[in-house]
């Protein structure tokens, strides 16, 4: 049978129970049958058969509305016809009720909206990295700032004097002295036993104008003295005093970078203990 022809005697029955209209509708409307079908099951009872609906005399204290309703005693010979026929209407349901999502359904959901949210996450990343690396208004790649470059500057020399006290705590192990800033400055410590090439090691502001900063041939020394634009070296007994003659080793060794700002970088050695 059709839904709607359904309704329409659904409706008609209740009526004819002594159910009120507005019990109909609302029981009708919990049960998912949308209100232009109510509308219409009803416009069509009253037009077919405008007075063969008796006035209500349903009692919500005798009867209960359910979806289930039985025919009342018979008062009448048409009455009695009717209840040959046992009419018991039953709530008809719409199948096309909306369902719940599976646990598939979900699980799947869930996952769509992490994806998504990590997309986003990343793209948000990939933008704000490309803020940070480029020039917003040329696209092309910063230029470092003046404190990046003084920082960098700064971390080449303590990287510089680390790496010759590593080079300096070697020659030690091997000769139970440090070497002089003579033996250090030339040319020939290189080749020695446990000697280094000192000219690998150049302040970045290094400048071979500078006569405390280049030997006569040009290349890399260390001065006696912090100075701007090379590494600084002295050497001493551990009381102080010069050291390299004979029966004086140096036992104690001081390493100086001068850093941006005029600020010192200082490793000392003594023994190889570092101060």
């Amino acid at each position: 049978m059709d839904d709607n022809n359904e309704l329409i005697i659904y409706v008609l029955r209740q009526l004819r129970y002594g159910v009120p209209e507005q019990t109909i509708r609302d029981t009708l409307v919990q049960n998912g049958w949308p209100l232009p079908l109510i509308d219409r099951a009803f416009s069509l009872v009253q037009q077919s058969a405008p007075h063969s609906v008796p006035p209500s005399s349903y009692d919500p204290q005798s009867q209960p509305a359910s979806q289930e309703m039985s025919l009342p005693a018979a008062q009448s010979a048409d009455q009695g016809a009717e209840q040959q026929v046992a009419l018991r209407p039953v709530m008809p349901t719409r199948e096309s009720q909306p369902k719940e999502p599976t646990k598939t359904g979900k699980r799947f959901l869930v996952i769509a909206l992490v994806c998504i949210l990590l997309a986003g996450i990343g793209a948000g990343a990939y933008f704000a990295y490309q803020a940070y690396s480029s020039d917003t208004s040329t696209g092309k790649p910063k230029q470092p700032t003046t404190t990046q470059i003084s920082r960098d500057k700064d971390d080449a020399r303590k990287k510089n004097i680390r790496q010759v006290a590593g080079k300096l705590t070697e020659y030690y192990n091997a000769k139970q002295t440090y070497p002089t800033l003579a033996q250090l400055n030339d040319g020939g410590f290189a080749s020695s036993t446990k000697g280094f090439d000192i000219s690998k090691y150049k302040d970045p502001a290094w400048d071979a104008t500078r006569s405390d900063c280049v030997n006569e041939q040009g290349n890399v020394i260390f001065a006696e003295a912090r100075s701007e634009g090379c590494y600084s070296y002295r050497a001493t007994a551990s009381n102080g005093a010069e050291c390299g003659a004979e029966g004086t080793p140096c036992t104690r060794a001081v390493l100086t970078a001068n850093l941006e700002k005029n600020k010192p970088y200082i490793v000392a050695l003594d023994r190889n203990r570092q101060e």
